[in-house]
């Protein structure tokens, strides 16, 4: 109930990066033949890092807010497609999805070189939460599969 007293707003800045991913992702399914981001999904984004930073008590929605709900809105949507959704996909652990999406990020872009930011927006957008992205640079990093340039 004392969630409730809570309206929490976004920023325009944090507006920008959900207007972004809204229309990069809506180029996506246009170019890959996949489901378009709809009108009503880039609402259920907004409106779920509301509540995401009401449950934490805060007045204003964060990146981490913004993340999570387009994870869920993503694997919602993909829950929902049954003939391209990937059942072994359940048991795959999150550092193994959060590498298949960074290397698909990669080949998408022909590079070997990708920044920091955009490899963790990419690996987020793909429906992997942040966490787990962090966890497989660490992990990869420290076997010498990855190199992060401190700068």
């Amino acid at each position: 109930s004392q969630a409730r007293q809570f309206e929490p707003i976004i920023t325009p800045n944090l507006l920008g990066t959900v207007v972004d991913i809204y229309v990069d992702r809506r180029q996506e399914g246009s170019t890959f033949s996949s489901t378009l981001m709809t009108a009503r999904q880039l609402l259920s984004i907004l409106r779920l890092s509301q509540a995401l930073a009401r449950l934490r008590f805060d007045d204003q929605v964060n990146l981490v807010d913004i993340d999570e709900s387009i994870r869920l809105t993503y694997l919602s949507q993909k829950s929902l497609q049954t003939d391209k959704f990937d059942q072994n996909e359940d048991y795959a652990d999150s550092t193994s999805r959060a590498f298949d999406a960074l290397r698909n990020f990669v080949a998408k872009n022909n590079t070997t070189v990708v920044g920091y930011q955009d490899a963790e927006t990419a690996v987020t957008k793909s429906g992997i939460h942040a966490n787990a992205f962090h966890s497989m640079v660490r992990e990869y990093e420290d076997l010498a599969l990855l190199y992060v340039d401190p700068a």
